[in-house]
């Protein structure tokens, strides 16, 4: 059987149980949900629809808040070209900075916040713990006595995620026993 039989039969065993499904649960259910970052699409096989609003919202807020950080960038190049040349007034600079700053990094982490099921992905994974696609897809193949790499997978060959805060008590344990 070809790679695309095998896509096309996958795809056909999930409408066929997408179908089995009540009414009720289907309307929770977004098919092929996509989202445009950066003019890059991004595609997903399902997701509910309260995941699927939040994340709408998250991507939102990120957007926004680059537009702010360059209105502060703005606004404090604007002060320092007023500003003379004195160690205090930069202090002052300084801290104006330092505030505005925090205040995103706030409402950042609120707006993350919105939901427990905050899942990465591979490359996301990657990024915060420096393991490659290929490291990972061997620690999630280990045994179950050797504790694999412990991950959410809908489908055979499906997406990978992981639950970060299971990840970090996992990654704890597995540089004791590595390292």
């Amino acid at each position: 059987m070809g790679m695309k039989q095998k896509r096309k039969l996958q795809k056909d065993l999930f409408y066929e149980k997408f179908d089995a499904l009540s009414d009720e649960i289907k309307e929770d259910i977004v098919l092929e949900p996509s989202f445009m970052v950066n003019n890059k699409k991004f595609r997903f096989d399902y997701i509910s629809k309260s995941d699927y609003l939040t994340l709408q919202r998250i991507i939102s807020y990120i957007e926004s808040s680059t537009t702010e950080q360059d209105d502060i960038i703005t606004n404090l190049k604007e002060k320092a070209s007023e500003q003379k040349d004195t160690s205090s007034e930069i202090d002052t600079l300084k801290d104006i900075f330092l505030a505005e700053m925090t205040k995103l990094k706030d409402t950042f982490d609120s707006s993350l916040k919105l939901t427990d099921k905050k899942l990465i992905t591979v490359k996301d994974f990657e990024e915060m713990y420096s393991i490659g696609e290929e490291t990972q897809r061997k620690l999630r193949g280990r045994f179950p006595k050797d504790d694999p790499l412990p991950c959410i997978q809908t489908a055979k060959r499906g997406t990978v995620l992981y639950d970060p805060n299971v990840v970090d008590k996992w990654m704890d344990n597995y540089r004791q026993n590595e390292g």
